[in-house]
């Protein structure tokens, strides 16, 4: 009798692991292609300030995003960290485009660059953040 339960809690935890793992493959694909079909639009003027340059796919369940600021410098920016965290996940929350991936967890990475190309700031939203 023991030994029944533990071949059969070893299959659910197996079963388990295995449909989570193929879940999360499917998920890393779909998201690899959405960074493939938007860098076929890339580089796309955002406004006459930003410039979207790429998208890639960094880590498990990520989409990141590569700006530039056209007539910054990082030297001359000055924000409030917290402030643009929040603006951009409520962005992130509105944005219908994301719906899909925000259904299935994804995180979301913004890195900006300054016009001489130098790293300016990077900001990542988490489903943690978008589903509060």
């Amino acid at each position: 009798m023991f030994s029944n339960v533990i071949i059969a809690l070893s299959l659910i935890i197996s079963i388990s692991y295995f449909s989570s793992c193929s879940k999360g493959a499917i998920v890393d694909k779909l998201v690899e292609k959405m960074a493939t079909e938007v860098n076929k639009q890339c580089p796309m003027a955002v406004d006459s300030e930003t410039r979207l340059d790429s998208v890639t796919h960094p880590a498990q369940h990520t989409l990141a995003y590569f700006y530039t600021l056209l007539n910054i410098e990082k030297d001359s920016l000055t924000f409030d960290q917290k402030v643009l965290d929040e603006n951009l996940t409520q962005a992130v929350k509105a944005n219908k485009q994301l719906e899909a991936l925000r259904k299935l967890n994804v995180s979301f990475r913004y890195v900006y660059f300054d016009k001489n190309s130098d790293p300016a700031f990077k900001i990542e939203i988490t489903p943690e953040m978008y589903n509060k």
